[in-house]
This record gives structure tokens, C-alpha cells and sequence, in this order.
């Protein structure tokens, strides 16, 4: 607020409430939060704008935008015959969020026998390691390789997954913006349902029981991977695809 009065604005909404999360290892971080987007309605809404209720992550993606979608789709369908076509997002910007790749490869591997077929989204950073992770499974693709898409294109093909499986990323906010559910892991660094998706049904695998949860740092003090996030077993992310998609 400090920042803001001395650029001289004098009237700032959303800052009559506390929503100050707790520090890490406290007890209080046990406790499931609003995601960050209810957090700021709220906090509107006590300085009297009133939200429209229920959270809207609707893009209103244009009829060009939409056929785009399709001629994606028709050309995955191409590709992946009659497997389940599944977007994947294994980037990230921090290192406390990448699950170990060796794990990933032993996800999709157990996946590909349910008939999953694996389509990774990213950016242009995340390509290589997708590449990589490629030639040990032999199953999947990068969507780049189906056809060139901007970003509100992206999510219109994202769309035409049954569900998305990855990191706490930006591309797992895509995919609740495409309205598909997430099987998501994530690590312990945040309070527990501030970055959670909010698609319906939408999975997230976290371990609780850690004393250093809710650290908020971005590289681990306890080694790579990241402790929290390494706890989570490969068989626990299939389970929850298996549980998402009714196999």
C-alpha cells in the first residue's frame, strides 16, 4: 500500500481485510485455504465490489480460436487412433515444483497400458526435457509437433483432453481454463488450496506431514528434488488418473 500512496493513489480496494497466510511449519498451514482468486474476491467484495459469485475462468475463445481446436483435435485423433488423449504439463519456473523425471517416466509408462496417450504442453524451455522423456517412453507427443498454436489456441486443444496430468504451473491454470480436470502434484511450499485447480473433480497430491511445509522458498534447502514433492509416489499419481478417468 506504501508502494501505491507514494505514486499517489489514494484509493486502494482490497487491502480492508487480512489475508496474511501463515508462516511456515505452523499448525494453521494443515488447514485447506480459498485459492488465491477466491481470496481476491473476497477481498473486492469487503471493499464493496460485488463479485458475480461463482469463479469464471470462462476465455471466451473466438469461433477462429475454436476451429483451431478442432482441427487440432482431428489431427490428434490421427495420432493417437483410440487412446485417451491426455494433456501433460511437467514445467515450471521453480525448482521446488518439478517432480523427479525418472517418476514421470514410470507414470506414463504404467499409463500407456490403460490406453493413455500423452500430450505435452509448454513453453519453448520445457521442450527439450519433453524430447528426452519421449525417446524413453515412445508414446505421447509435443503439441507443437500437431500443429502451431498461439496461446488462447492452446487452450481451445487442450480442451479436447479428458483431463490434464502435471506440475503447478501455468499450464495446469490453462487446463482449468480449457474446463478440464487436473490430476496435479504439487509440492508443500504454498499453504494447502491457494494454487489449487478449480475444474471439478480435480485431483491434488501434496504431502502434509512435514514440519518445513509452507516455506514459500523456490529452491529446497533439503536437496533436488525438493523432499515434498519426491514423497509422492508414481503409483499414487496413477491411481488418481486411474480414479479421474473411471479405468
Amino acid at each position: 500500500q506504501k508502494i501505491f500512496k507514494s505514486c499517489g493513489i489514494k484509493k486502494i480496494l482490497g487491502c480492508s481485510i487480512d489475508c496474511t497466510l501463515p508462516s511456515a511449519g505452523s499448525p494453521e498451514c494443515y488447514k485447506k485455504y480459498p485459492t488465491h482468486a477466491q481470496l481476491l474476491l473476497e477481498r473486492l467484495n469487503a471493499d464493496g465490489i460485488v463479485s458475480p459469485g461463482k469463479l469464471n475462468f470462462d476465455l471466451h475463445l473466438t469461433a477462429e480460436e475454436l476451429d483451431a481446436g478442432e482441427v487440432f483435435a482431428r489431427r490428434l485423433k490421427e495420432i493417437s487412433g483410440e487412446k485417451i488423449p491426455v494433456a501433460f504439463g511437467l514445467g515450471g519456473s521453480r525448482q521446488v515444483q518439478f517432480y523427479p523425471a525418472e517418476k514421470w517416466c514410470a507414470v506414463l509408462t504404467e499409463l500407456e497400458k490403460s490406453s493413455v496417450f500423452p500430450l505435452f504442453f509448454g513453453g519453448a524451455k520445457d521442450e527439450c526435457a519433453v524430447r528426452a522423456m519421449l525417446q524413453k517412453v515412445q508414446n505421447g507427443c509435443w503439441y507443437g509437433d500437431i500443429m502451431p498454436l498461439n496461446l488462447r489456441e492452446t487452450v481451445a486443444a487442450m480442451s479436447k483432453c479428458r483431463c490434464y496430468i502435471g506440475h503447478d504451473t501455468g499450464t495446469m491454470h490453462m487446463a482449468v481454463a480449457a474446463g478440464i480436470p487436473c490430476v496435479a502434484v504439487f509440492s508443500s511450499v504454498a499453504c494447502r488450496g491457494v494454487w489449487d485447480p478449480e475444474t471439478p473433480k480435480s485431483i491434488v497430491l501434496r504431502t502434509e506431514n512435514l514440519s518445513c511445509r509452507g516455506c514459500e522458498l523456490t529452491k529446497c534447502t533439503y536437496g533436488d528434488p525438493a523432499k515434498c514433492i519426491d514423497a509422492i509416489e508414481p503409483s499414487e499419481v496413477v491411481d488418481a488418473v486411474k480414479r479421474l478417468l473411471g479405468l
